[in-house]
């Protein structure tokens, strides 16, 4: 389909509209702070910056299978099972970082405390 989002009409309340300029979309992901990040049919990751659409020119290691969002984050998992997070992280919503604010798609470490490798295959996000 394509993407559409709500803008404020005034009295008239929330009104939708389709965001130009953005490729048809396979998925949609929306952070509680009004960020929108979008999957396209061809794989590509989109996001909307002053409701304009922007192309992510950061180069995944494999294509994305799965986009998600929950409160300020966002999370990509790719196909060889790797997990990518941008967005904050101030009360450990993303696991295994240092930093507080991941302003890019960040590698997030899949390994147990004993060192090995935990094969993902599915994620997801929530408010709280």
């Amino acid at each position: 389909g394509f993407p559409w989002t709500y803008e404020c009409a005034g009295r008239e309340g929330l009104v939708p509209h389709i965001i130009q300029g953005l490729p048809r979309i396979q998925d949609v992901a929306c952070t509680s702070d009004g960020q929108a990040h979008f999957l396209t049919r061809t794989g590509e990751l989109w996001c909307r910056i002053e409701a304009q659409p922007v192309k992510f020119d950061f180069v995944f290691p494999s294509p994305i299978c799965k986009l998600v969002s929950g409160g300020f984050c966002t999370f990509v998992l790719c196909e060889d099972n790797s997990i990518f997070a941008k967005g904050q992280s101030s009360n450990g919503q993303i696991p295994n970082i240092q930093s507080k604010i991941l302003s890019s798609f960040t590698k997030i470490s899949t390994k147990t405390n004993n060192g090995e490798m935990v094969r993902v295959v599915d994620i997801s996000c929530g408010l709280h």
